[in-house]
């Protein structure tokens, strides 16, 4: 998955000859120039997050809390 302004961040830096489509795959934009040719230019954009991606990234946002939390105790401590 792909935060929607990264997409329009993406597009938007594109000259405005260009058009976009979709790779063969069905995860990447990719931009084609005025002649039809496509360029370098790509984003991924992923599929759709399974269950245990999800739970995953629950797993990191809440480590990464507890550690904030526990370097804000100790900053506390000191003072």
């Amino acid at each position: 998955m792909t935060n929607p302004k990264e997409i329009i961040r993406w597009i938007k830096a594109l000259p405005s000859s260009s058009s976009v489509a979709v790779d063969d795959g069905g995860l990447t934009l990719v931009e084609v120039d005025k002649n039809g040719k496509q360029t370098d230019a790509y984003l991924e954009i992923g599929g759709v997050p399974t269950a245990e991606d999800l739970a995953e990234q629950a797993e990191e946002a809440a480590a990464e809390v507890a550690s904030k939390a526990k370097k804000m105790k100790k900053t506390k401590a000191r003072k």
